[in-house]
C-alpha cells in the first residue's frame, strides 16, 4: 500500500512540474492531455488506496465485534457461579416475558447465593413455562421439585408427587438452594446441571434463554 501511495505522490509531483515548466518538445495540446492522464492515474491510485483502507478497517471492526459477541454469549461450559447477568436485564426480561414472578423477591434471593441469576431465571422459565405452569401457579413450585421426605408438604399431579410451598419466595429459594447443592457437588456449568436435573437434552434451550436474558 505504501508503494501505491509513493507512486501517487510521484504522479502528482510530475503533474505539478509539467504545469509549471511545460515541455518544449511537446505541443500545448499534448502537454494538456498528458497532464490530464497523469491526474486521472494518480486519482485512481489514491481511490484504490482509500478503498483498501476502508475494507481493512471494516474487517478489523467485524473481527472485534465477533470477538465481543463471543465473549458476551454464554455457552454450555460457562461457569454459573460467576454473576455475569445484570439485575437490570433480569428485571427487563422478567417483566416482558414471565407471566407470574415477584421480580424483587427473586433478585433479593439471588444476593444470598453465588449463582448467576440469569441462569437461574432461564431454568425457571424452562421449568415453569415462563411462570405459567399449574405447579407454579397453584403450589409455588418453580421447577418440578420433589419432596425429600414424607413430612414435607406435597401434591400429587398425575403419577408424580411434587413439593408445595407457601409462597413464591419459598419456592424460588428452594430452587436456588437445590442448584447450590449441585454446585457443591462440582456441577458448575449448564451442561453439568441439566444433565443431572433433566432426562431430556434441553441444555441448548436453557442457554438460548440465558443469552436472551443477558441481552434484554
Amino acid at each position: 500500500m505504501d508503494n501505491k501511495k509513493d507512486k501517487a505522490i510521484v504522479f502528482l509531483s510530475m503533474v505539478s512540474l509539467l504545469s509549471l515548466t511545460g515541455n518544449l518538445a511537446i505541443g500545448a495540446d499534448d502537454l494538456r492531455l498528458r497532464t490530464v492522464n497523469r491526474i486521472q492515474e494518480a486519482g485512481k491510485l489514491i481511490e484504490t488506496i482509500q478503498m483498501e483502507q476502508i475494507e481493512n478497517a471494516y474487517r478489523e471492526e467485524l473481527q472485534q465485534r465477533n470477538l465481543l459477541i463471543k465473549q458476551l454469549l454464554v455457552s454450555g461450559t460457562t461457569d454459573i457461579t460467576k454473576k455475569i447477568t445484570t439485575k437490570e436485564s433480569i428485571r427487563k426480561y422478567a417483566e416482558s416475558n414471565i407471566q407470574k414472578l415477584d421480580v424483587d423477591g427473586f433478585l433479593s434471593i439471588s444476593d444470598e447465593y453465588d449463582l448467576d441469576p440469569g441462569f437461574v431465571l432461564a431454568m425457571f422459565c424452562l421449568e415453569s413455562g415462563y411462570g405459567s405452569s399449574d405447579l407454579w401457579l397453584t403450589s409455588n413450585n418453580p421447577a418440578g421439585i420433589k419432596p425429600f421426605t414424607d413430612e414435607e408438604p406435597a401434591i400429587l399431579l398425575g403419577d408424580e408427587v411434587y413439593r408445595t410451598y407457601e409462597n413464591e419466595d419459598e419456592g424460588v429459594r428452594a430452587m436456588y438452594h437445590l442448584l447450590d447443592v449441585y454446585v457443591s457437588h462440582g456441577r458448575k456449568t449448564p451442561l453439568e446441571v441439566r444433565k443431572a436435573w433433566s432426562e431430556t437434552n434441553d441444555v441448548d434451550t436453557v442457554i438460548e434463554i440465558w443469552n436472551n436474558i443477558k441481552g434484554a
